[in-house]
């Protein structure tokens, strides 16, 4: 424990000013789905996505919104004198476009399309930030995990050299095994060191990754949550995918604004929308006068062909858009169902079956080195093949927990 906080210091000088200005959420070990909701409620993340939803609201409230009538005053010259001076022809006008909700109604339809795609990208969003946290999360756990393996891996190194010097004393080995036994001590400290520095870089990245202004050390387990595979059928998987996942709604919300877009664009190929209608009031010398006038250009060239060609592109462009991600999702999930499998299986038969029998061989190594019938090499190596199956069933326990949390966030749950 004194080479920890030593290691820690020299590692960071401004480790006790970190630790007197802590925020309040990292007092205490987290949980992964504290360290989600903390990451998802970081302000500037938790702006920038308010932002976006506002941008969207704000391009439908647009699309709602009539335009203003004009206003228009002129003076006119009309060329006669009269006592007072020339004469003017008072002219005061507002006009509107009468039937602009012709196009403002699709208009919202498209904006109100863009806005289910912008929700569905911050729900994507979200589901990133949950992905990256817990994969942070899962490998601040398994790097505590060995930190804690390479404090049992110095102690039974101590426990050897204190074994092996009193054999030595007792005349039964000489002090080669003494000087190997040491040596052994040493490189488990070296080992435990650099877990130790492995484990503070992990723990200080999921800080960051948790909106912390300054980096510092996370406090999490060292154990693995116990976490099964999600109840949905896996045959039911990919429709479920498909149905919930955010990336998959915004392509289609995307493909309907694209639909909408091209409506719309078909509908200013006549411009009816611009028909503009003009009232006034006209103030002469002889008197005063209405007015009344329309105004429409005429479609003679220009029938938006352009603009109703990319939005025909847009459309084929958002279709394959969609048909492509689809793919991409149930390869995806497929991918996360076999990493799953894989894992969990590796660590039903292969990693714990593996901790047991060379703890057993340890303990039978340790048993005939006590009796003289084994030499120090042979318990040190079924120490080191301990280690290393340790350390094997921690990493298989990390791959099922973050196979598992995979899995759950690719088929849309959360």
């Amino acid at each position: 424990m004194m080479r920890l906080l030593i290691l820690l210091l020299v590692l960071f000088p401004s480790l006790r000013s970190l630790r007197a200005e802590l925020p309040s959420w990292g007092t205490s070990p987290m949980r992964l789905e504290d360290c989600i909701q903390r990451a998802l409620a970081d302000e500037p993340t938790a702006q920038l996505l308010r932002a976006r939803q506002l941008a969207a609201e704000a391009l439908l409230q647009k699309a709602r919104t009539l335009p203003n009538p004009v206003f228009a005053y002129t003076a006119q010259d009309i060329g006669v004198q009269t006592a007072t001076g020339p004469a003017l022809l008072h002219q005061l006008q507002i006009s509107h476009p009468v039937l602009v909700s012709y196009l403002r109604t699709q208009e919202a339809r498209v904006a109100r399309a863009a806005r289910e795609q912008a929700e569905a990208q911050i729900a994507e969003d979200r589901r990133q930030i949950r992905l990256a946290v817990g994969r942070a999360y899962f490998d601040a756990v398994l790097s505590e995990r060995l930190v804690a393996l390479e404090h049992q891996a110095v102690a039974a190194a101590a426990e050897l050299v204190v074994q092996t010097q009193r054999r030595v004393q007792h005349g039964d080995i000489g002090t080669f095994d003494s000087d190997r036994a040491q040596a052994e001590q040493l490189d488990a400290r070296r080992r435990e060191e650099q877990a130790i520095r492995r484990s503070a870089l992990a723990r200080l990245s999921l800080s960051v990754l948790l909106g912390a202004d300054e980096p510092f050390l996370v406090s999490v387990p060292a154990v693995f949550v116990e976490s099964s595979e999600p109840t949905i059928e896996p045959t039911a998987r990919l429709a479920s995918a498909r149905a919930v996942r955010p990336d998959l709604r915004a392509a289609r919300a995307a493909l309907a604004q694209a639909h909408e877009h091209e409506r719309l664009e078909a509908r200013r190929a006549i411009p009816i929308a611009e028909l503009q209608v003009i009232g006034g009031v006209r103030i002469a010398a002889p008197g005063v006068g209405g007015l009344l006038a329309l105004s429409l250009p005429l479609p003679l060239f220009d029938h938006n062909a352009g603009s109703r060609t990319a939005a025909a592109a847009q459309v084929q462009s958002a279709r394959a858009a969609w048909t492509i991600l689809e793919r991409q999702v149930a390869a995806e999930l497929v991918a996360a169902e076999r990493d799953h499998q894989s894992a969990s299986e590796a660590l039903l038969r292969i990693a714990r079956p593996q901790v047991t029998l060379r703890e057993s061989t340890l303990r039978g190594a340790r048993r005939l080195f006590a009796e003289g019938m084994a030499s120090l090499l042979d318990v040190v190596a079924a120490q080191r093949d301990l280690l290393a199956a340790r350390r094997s069933l921690a990493e298989a326990e990390h791959d099922v927990a973050l196979s598992a949390f995979r899995l759950r966030l690719t088929q849309g749950m959360q």
